[in-house]
């Protein structure tokens, strides 16, 4: 996986509460945000938003197993 991508990844699942918005990331990474949502789905296999519920739920679903949540 790309650099930037590796980053980019680990910024959202730290701050899955107030996840950055795609613009943010693409001035991080100077990219245009159309070119960092291409990215993204090349990457991940899916696009941001989608991204970014898969592990709101995966997170969801680890509290719902191991806590009283």
């Amino acid at each position: 996986m790309d650099k930037r991508m590796i980053f980019l990844t680990e910024q959202v699942s730290s701050n899955l509460q107030k996840p950055p918005t795609v613009e943010q990331m693409s001035a991080e990474i100077n990219v245009t945000p159309s070119r960092l949502r291409q990215m993204f789905k090349t990457e991940t296999g899916m696009p941001y938003g989608e991204y970014v519920r898969h592990l709101r739920l995966e997170q969801a679903r680890q509290l719902l197993e191991t806590t009283f949540m």
